[in-house]
């Protein structure tokens, strides 16, 4: 599993408004939203659920989000982007680290957390404090 924190300067330069957490097994994602967030500063994909009080995005509109934010495979000259990228092939998730999840349609990026800043499923981003299951990490 890797996991993302989602930043946005526009509605708080210090914190997190949420995480992407990839699933590499499946093949899926799971964003969790803080709970501060409102259907005026979430990002505009998500702003109908935050308004429902949904803040775990489910599996398919959070694919969705990532697809948004990474080049597409049948783009013109994939073989260049990804001979650039040193990958071997179109790796949808490693692109998305690599671009830091930048998109021209708002101003959202992502940092990625490390695996040493988990304990026992804790994670701790500055002040936010997150716990869930879907981040007990697995020993390697």
């Amino acid at each position: 599993m890797r996991v993302f924190t989602i930043r946005d300067d526009e509605i708080d330069k210090v914190n997190g408004i949420g995480y992407v957490l990839y699933f590499e097994r499946d093949d899926s994602y799971v964003i969790e939203l803080i709970e501060t967030l409102n259907e005026w500063n979430a990002p505009l994909l998500f702003a109908g659920l935050v308004k429902k009080g949904i803040y775990t995005i489910p599996k398919n509109i959070a694919r969705l989000w990532v697809e948004e934010r990474v080049i597409p495979s049948g783009r013109q000259n994939i073989g260049i982007i990804l001979r650039n990228a040193k990958l071997m092939k179109y790796n949808e998730a490693k692109l998305l680290a690599l671009s830091k999840g930048r998109s021209s349609q708002d101003s959202c990026y992502l940092e990625e957390i490390k695996k040493k800043n988990f304990h026992r499923g804790l994670l701790i981003d500055k002040e936010i404090m997150f716990l869930s299951v879907f981040l007990l990490w697995t020993i390697v």
